[in-house]
């Protein structure tokens, strides 16, 4: 795969379905981020630089951090009255005010800061969205007005 990415022109590329017990033992040692090179490459020229995601999926409950009942209230999209199912594990998505704009930055940042411990850098991938999302205009401004108060 490294090698054909490689030759496509790829320099980087993120990988999601991975088996459960891999994805524990590299969060465990930090190595979810890594240079993919074939074994069979002396010369370096099939290194690609491959981020591995963390959690169970893409969507955005597995993506914000370690804890998917947390993560799907910022999943504006399963507000009641959208199209998407409601969270799953009893806490859904509520507009953020004035008000609560500090106790729910408080919550993000908490797993961001949980996320960011199964990595060795400074940087943080934080995907907002999956499969079919933003199809509609009504996508991004759900998420915009509830993200960027």
């Amino acid at each position: 795969m490294a090698y054909l990415l490689g030759r496509m022109g790829f320099e980087n590329m993120l990988i999601q379905r991975t088996h459960y017990e891999l994805k524990k033992e590299l969060a465990l040692h930090k190595n979810l981020e890594y240079i993919w090179r074939q074994s069979w490459d002396t010369m370096e020229t099939t290194d690609i630089f491959v981020h591995m995601m963390p959690f169970y999926s893409y969507d955005i409950p597995h993506t914000c951090g370690p804890e998917p009942a947390v993560c799907c209230q910022f999943d504006f999209a399963r507000k009641r009255g959208f199209k998407y199912e409601l969270c799953p594990w009893g806490k859904h998505p509520v507009e953020t005010t004035q008000d609560n704009v500090q106790e729910r930055a408080s919550k993000l940042l908490d797993q961001y800061r949980k996320k960011s411990t199964l990595y060795r850098t400074n940087t943080l991938l934080i995907p907002l969205g999956d499969d079919f999302r933003y199809i509609s205009m009504d996508d991004p401004k759900i998420s915009n007005i509830n993200v960027f108060l």
